[in-house]
C-alpha cells in the first residue's frame, strides 16, 4: 500500500493507494557532461542531484479513486510530499508530471464511478 501525505512537515492530508502495478521503477537523477577542450582532451563531469530518485507507479483503480488522487496532485503540486512505498521506503519530494492522465481499462454497467482506470504517478524525491 501506498500512503501520500502533505504538505510535508505539518501533514493535513493523507491518502492510501493499493500497491502499484508490476513494473514500477527507481532512476538516479545524476547526469554526466562530456565536455573537450581546444587541444582536443575530452573531460567528464558528473552533475550530483544530491541523492534524489524518480520514482514512477502505475496503478489500475476505480475512476473515483484516480479522481481523488488528482484532486491531491493539484491541490498540493506546489508543496513537499511525503510518499511512503510499498517496500516500506519513505520520500520526500515533488510530483513531476501534472496534470495526471487517466486512460480506461473497463467500464461497470452496474454502477457509476466504478470503472476501473489506469494511473501513472511519477515523483522525484529524496530517500528519508
Amino acid at each position: 500500500m501506498i500512503r501520500l501525505s502533505a504538505p510535508y512537515p505539518m501533514i493535513e492530508t493523507l491518502t492510501l493507494l493499493p500497491n502499484p502495478s508490476f513494473g514500477d521503477s527507481e532512476a538516479l537523477r545524476d547526469t554526466v557532461q562530456m565536455r573537450r577542450a581546444m587541444d582536443g582532451t575530452s573531460y567528464s563531469y558528473v552533475r550530483r542531484t544530491g541523492g534524489r530518485r524518480q520514482l514512477q507507479h502505475d496503478f489500475t483503480l476505480t475512476r473515483m479513486k484516480a479522481l481523488e488522487v488528482i484532486a491531491f496532485i493539484r491541490a498540493y503540486q506546489a508543496s513537499k510530499i511525503q510518499l511512503v512505498d510499498h517496500l516500506g521506503q519513505t520520500w520526500v519530494g515533488n510530483f513531476t508530471v501534472n496534470p495526471a492522465e487517466l486512460e480506461t481499462v473497463r467500464r461497470s454497467a452496474s454502477s457509476p464511478g466504478r470503472e476501473l482506470v489506469n494511473l501513472r504517478i511519477e515523483f522525484e524525491g529524496v530517500k528519508q
